[in-house]
């Protein structure tokens, strides 16, 4: 009988901490699913900005400069069509700057294609000398 008891203890105590690896491993993995969804979602925060940049005619303006306001290290060029497209973390501002134009700051907040129209420097036109 006694070896018997010992014997049950033993297997009661084994099943217990199994149990209880169990429990510890769930909860860890339980309250570390927030932190990796939060993370995810960090990571994807950026949108596609695309649009089409014009002058004062209507007429496509080619290799405009695009650049986030704060981070001027992200930016693109407007193609041969006018067009562009910039991943960004939205909300941002992009600044738009052409040889000629005003610089023009346009607030982004959705990723809808923009439609921009750069105005000439009037200034600037009248120091250019041909």
């Amino acid at each position: 009988m006694y070896f018997n008891n010992t014997n049950k203890q033993a297997r009661t105590l084994s099943c217990l901490g199994i149990v209880s690896r169990w429990v510890l491993l769930t909860m860890v993995l339980i309250y570390s699913y927030p932190m990796y969804a939060v993370q995810e979602k960090a990571l994807s925060s950026k949108q596609l900005v695309t649009g089409l940049v014009k002058d004062e005619n209507g007429e496509t303006l080619i290799g405009v400069n695009i650049v986030v306001k704060g981070a001027e290290t992200t930016g693109t060029v407007s193609d041969i069509d006018g067009r562009f497209s910039l991943s960004v973390d939205l909300p941002a501002v992009l600044i738009f700057s052409y040889l000629g134009y005003d610089t023009q700051e346009v607030n982004v907040t959705n990723h809808s294609p923009l439609l921009i129209q750069l105005k000439p420097a009037t200034e600037f036109l009248d120091e250019v000398v041909i």
